[in-house]
């Protein structure tokens, strides 16, 4: 595109005067230039598109450089002169003069500017002279074009940063980083880093493709490389740090890789990366730790196995009566503080003392176990314990149960009974129930008592039967009046 000369017209003097006051160091020698010697002419004569990109520039504080004209004039900014360095004065000099050692490497750019075309270039090398000899160095630049008052390019206007200490920076930072690399590479914790907001694999160690496999890692997005982490966890952790910057922890997360038959357990942290103080990703590290939580969960197992043991008959597989006296502990609370009734039945086997006698132990063992099945199905709500009490005796804690629950339920278990279990010869097993439920000051102790009482009146009234609150009635005071 053709550039133009100044019009014909220009500014007075006094326009001109105002025009180039101010301005810095840069201004001063704009008003001491000799223009009349450079193909810009006069300040006086200068066209107003000029005029204003001058005034625009001096007031700016970024480095900026206006060329204008078929020379490409140069003009410039205080801000500008560091740029320059130890070069000789720039001002009324073609801009490929003043970087004459950088020329072919910027004068397509130039190129692209005076057709129009803006052109940003981010950390560009450039050899300059500096303090008289070559220097390396980088800088951020944009060459915009420079219309005149026809529309039509004039010249271009430079505005760069000068960003060696920049470059030089990150170039030390990212051999820090390749160091850093160097050493997770080998650490014995699984370490990964996840750049940019869709997570792409930038370093992955061998202990991470260790635990998740051999894997297309570098360069891919973290979620489609390990899709069958979605809903596990893994993920919330990840895009939890990457949104707001803080890190995330996780102890013994269970997750399942692709191709596992079992899941495997991480103690897991994710924390922020930044660089100068932009997030860009996210350090995932940790360590395996399936094998510690296998080894807690089978010791725990077998704990939690001789706890059971240790609260359970071993012969009917009900409770024992060391967790009978825990469990009605607590229900006797829960029942005060609720105002909930509470019941308890008392069951014995009638004639149980003769079954041993004529059928053996072993007969006596088995009615026993059929009788634990049996209880055991009937306590089934919540709060509800079926328990071996001792010997031939058991005991149906009922959970929010008055007189006339409880009773309706003895009278289920006494029919069950005898409709269900024998003795070797076929003859019906059958129980007497004593049914005791609690009142505003009962105690575990009393409630016992109570069905105690209750259940040794069943037996005098002929046994097979349910009685309720028999501490209302006249009973007999010695246990052995009412036989086995």
């Amino acid at each position: 595109m053709q550039l133009v000369s100044p019009p014909a017209g220009g500014i007075d003097a006094s326009t001109a005067s105002a025009f180039v006051a101010g301005g810095g160091m840069a201004g001063a020698q704009l008003r001491r230039h000799p223009w009349h010697a450079t193909p810009l002419g006069p300040i006086e004569g200068w066209p107003l598109a000029l005029r204003v990109t001058v005034e625009q520039m001096m007031c700016s504080r970024f480095a900026a450089a206006l060329c204008w004209g078929p020379e490409l004039t140069t003009i410039h900014n205080d801000a500008f002169v560091p740029i320059l360095g130890n070069k000789p004065p720039a001002f009324g000099q073609p801009f490929a003069s003043i970087w004459a050692e950088a020329w072919d490497q910027i004068k397509p750019m130039v190129a692209r500017a005076l057709h129009g075309e803006s052109t940003f270039i981010e950390d560009f090398q450039l050899q300059v002279l500096r303090q008289d000899r070559p220097e390396l160095a980088y800088f951020t630049f944009c060459y915009s074009p420079v219309f005149d008052g026809e529309g039509r390019v004039a010249g271009f206007l430079d505005t760069v940063i000068e960003t060696t200490g920049k470059v030089h920076a990150e170039l030390l930072e990212r051999q820090e980083r390749d160091r850093m690399h160097r050493m997770l590479l080998t650490m014995p914790g699984f370490a990964a880093v996840l750049t940019g907001p869709e997570h792409r694999f930038t370093f992955v160690n061998k202990a991470f493709e260790a635990a998740a496999g051999q894997r297309a890692y570098l360069g891919h997005r973290a979620d489609d490389v390990l899709s069958e982490l979605h809903g596990q966890g893994f993920w919330e952790l990840v895009r939890g740090t990457y949104t707001d910057g803080t890190s995330r922890s996780a102890q013994a997360m269970p997750v399942r890789f692709r191709g596992e038959p079992s899941e495997r357990y991480l103690d897991l942290v994710v924390d922020p990366i930044r660089a100068r103080g932009v997030l860009e990703g996210v350090f995932v590290s940790g360590y395996d730790v399936t094998e510690r939580i296998r080894v807690q969960e089978e010791l725990l197992a077998a704990q939690q196995r001789l706890q059971e043991l240790a609260l359970t008959d071993t012969l009917t597989g009900l409770a024992n009566r060391r967790r009978l006296d825990e469990a009605l502990a607590n229900e006797v609370r829960r029942a005060r503080r609720e105002g909930h009734p509470l019941a308890l039945l008392l069951l014995d086997i009638d004639w149980f003392k003769q079954l041993n006698d004529t059928h053996g132990h072993p007969a006596g063992d088995a009615v026993l176990r059929a009788l634990g099945q049996l209880l055991g199905r009937f306590a089934q709500r919540a709060g509800d314990l079926a328990a071996r009490f001792g010997g031939e005796e058991f005991v149906v804690l009922m959970a929010n149960a008055d007189a006339t629950q409880a009773a309706a339920m003895a009278e289920r278990i006494r029919r069950a009974v005898e409709s269900s279990v024998a003795d070797p010869a076929g003859a019906p097993v059958t129980v007497s129930i004593g049914v005791a439920t609690t009142g505003p000051s009962s105690t575990g102790e009393l409630l016992v008592r109570q069905a105690d009482a209750a259940l040794y009146h069943a037996k005098r009234e002929g046994r097979n039967r349910v009685v309720v609150n028999a501490s209302s009635h006249p009973l007999a005071t010695n246990r052995d009046e009412a036989g086995a």
